[in-house]
């Protein structure tokens, strides 16, 4: 059963438009001064312009991984 979710999820996964979704929140937040938020942000813009397929995010605090 575990392998039919990972499957099912991969596939919705990978019918999302990441870019758009993140253009439209982009547009649809306001911004933040939060360095965390604006580091996130670049990264994400960043693996866009590389055709990155993964970011990695190494954190002590544990505040950085959900923004990416």
């Amino acid at each position: 059963m575990e392998w039919l979710l990972s499957k099912i999820a991969r596939e919705a996964e990978a019918a999302i438009f990441h870019r758009q979704l993140f253009e439209e929140l982009r547009r649809l937040t306001s911004l933040n001064c939060d360095p965390t938020e604006a580091a996130a942000v670049g990264a994400v813009e960043a693996s866009f312009k590389c055709c990155s397929g993964a970011i990695i995010v190494l954190t002590k605090s544990g505040r950085s991984q959900p923004y990416t």
